[in-house]
């Protein structure tokens, strides 16, 4: 079936109008965490595939500066960006092979195929393996997708690298400086209690090229606007999220992962 055959199908399909499935309804539905893989979100910029109109790769609406869930093919744009409750944060080292072959594995900064890179490096920037597979340094934030509500919509993971790190850096900064009274907000409320908004905005490399880089905000008007409680629906699924994780039973999706730069800097390239 085509996806216009699938579209006009569903046109016509309504909850309304599903029949009534009785005492089957449900059944075989129970979808848990080791059903799942998480979908990345991407940043979409001048050269990203999904750019590209008239190619395969090209998604309907899909502008430079807009944020990209690749398994869903949900877009947003840049100024509204996308409601979050923080789960998990992880930095790692990612392995991609050359000429946009892919995903080749993740490596804990600690691993013997990360030191040996870095020992070998001509440029503290470029890493690359004995195989001549490139590793870029990431980090990782696992996140729950909310609505204007603060209903759960799904599971994501945003990956920071190069440039993009600085948007990372600033937001746990202002995390670790916040107060909560004489304490410090750290010391109070878990990560799976803060509430982010994920936007974007333009920047220029150093060649004067523009681009496209996130911006990592508090959701409410500060840090302790934008704590939730924990009987709220985002809290709990956060919290659930996070414990599936360090159970190593969720696990990112990297054919969601759109590496467009393989391992290229946004300084070198705006991609």
């Amino acid at each position: 079936m085509s996806k216009n055959e699938l579209t006009k199908k569903d046109e016509n399909t309504s909850l309304a109008n599903l029949p009534d499935f009785g005492a089957d309804a449900g059944v075989g539905n129970d979808i848990t965490m080791e059903d799942l893989k998480i979908p990345f979100l991407n940043l979409l910029q001048a050269l990203s595939p999904a750019v590209q109109k008239g190619t395969d790769n090209y998604i309907e609406g899909a502008e430079p500066g807009m944020i990209l869930n690749k398994a869903t093919e949900q877009l947003f744009s840049a100024t509204e960006g996308i409601s979050l409750v923080l789960a998990s944060r992880k930095r790692s080292y990612t392995e991609w092979k050359p000429d946009r072959g892919g995903f080749a594995g993740e490596h804990e900064p600690t691993s013997r195929i990360v030191k040996n890179a870095m020992a070998n490096a001509v440029k503290r920037n470029e890493l690359f393996t004995e195989e001549g597979n490139s590793l870029e340094e990431t980090f990782s934030l696992y996140a729950i997708q909310i609505n204007d509500k603060g209903e759960p919509q799904g599971f994501v993971v945003i990956p920071f690298t190069s440039t993009k790190i600085k948007a990372w850096r600033s937001y746990f900064t202002k995390l670790d400086t916040a107060r909560a009274g004489d304490r410090k907000l750290t010391d109070v409320a878990p990560l799976f209690a803060m509430a982010v908004k994920l936007t974007a905005k333009g920047e220029v490399n150093k060649k004067n090229q523009p681009y496209f880089n996130y911006d990592l905000q508090p959701l409410g008007e500060g840090m302790l606007e934008s704590v939730l409680s924990p009987d709220s629906d985002g809290f709990k699924a956060a919290k659930a999220l996070r414990e599936a994780i360090e159970a190593g039973r969720a696990q990112a999706d990297y054919d969601s992962h759109e590496n467009a730069s393989q391992g290229a800097s946004e300084e070198e390239i705006a991609f």
